[in-house]
C-alpha cells in the first residue's frame, strides 16, 4: 500500500507496481486502500494560516492493483477550515488494471467540512484502465457540494462527469 499525506502532495509518480497482488497473481493484499493520497489541513489543536490544499500533478500508471480491503486507488482533498480551497487537479490515472478490491476501483473525493470552503476536482484524466470485480463502483466521484468535476475518461472525447454520475465496473480499455 502506498500512502501520501501532507498539505501539498504534488507531482507524485506511482508507476509499474504490483499492489495487493504479486507478479504471479497471488493475493498479498492489505485491509485498506491499495494507493491512498490525502491532502488534509486538519489539525485538532492548531489554527493554520489560510492556504489552499491541493493534490496536483499526480500520475498513477501501469500498476496492477487488486484484492485490497477498500478502494484500489483513493485520492482525497479535504479542507477543514473556513476559507480553504481543497482540490485535486491535473491528476492522471492511466493504463492500470484494478480489480477485486473491497470497495471502489477508483475513488476521488473532495470535501469541504465547514461553510465557506470550496472543494473540487479539476482537469483530471482517467484513461485506458481495466476495472472489474470491485465490490463498489469502477469509478466513484464524490464531493461535499454539487458542482461539476472535470474528470476526462478519454482525452479525445473529453467526457465531463459530475459527482453524481457513477461509473460501473467495466473491462474496457477505452472506458466508453
Amino acid at each position: 500500500m502506498y500512502r501520501g499525506f501532507g498539505t501539498q502532495p504534488w507531482d507524485n509518480r506511482i508507476e509499474n507496481n504490483y499492489i495487493g497482488i504479486n507478479p504471479s497473481g497471488s493475493n498479498i493484499a492489505n485491509g485498506g486502500d491499495g494507493i491512498a493520497i490525502f491532502s488534509n489541513i486538519y489539525t485538532p489543536d492548531t489554527v493554520l494560516p489560510l492556504m489552499d490544499v491541493l493534490i496536483r500533478g499526480t500520475r498513477i500508471t501501469g500498476n496492477a492493483i487488486a484484492n485490497n480491503g477498500h478502494n484500489g486507488i483513493r485520492l482525497e482533498a479535504r479542507g477543514d477550515e473556513a476559507g480553504f480551497n481543497a482540490s485535486i487537479t491535473n491528476t492522471q490515472i492511466l493504463n492500470n488494471t484494478i480489480h477485486d478490491n473491497g470497495a471502489n476501483g477508483i475513488q476521488i473525493t473532495t470535501v469541504e467540512t465547514v461553510p465557506g470552503g470550496m472543494a473540487e476536482a479539476i482537469d483530471n484524466l482517467i484513461q485506458m484502465n481495466r476495472l472489474f470485480n470491485n465490490q463498489g463502483l469502477g469509478i466513484s466521484l464524490s464531493q461535499s457540494r454539487s458542482t461539476s468535476q472535470d474528470v476526462f475518461l478519454n482525452s479525445d472525447t473529453g467526457h465531463r462527469l459530475s459527482a453524481s454520475v457513477p461509473i460501473e465496473n467495466i473491462d474496457n480499455r477505452n472506458c466508453h
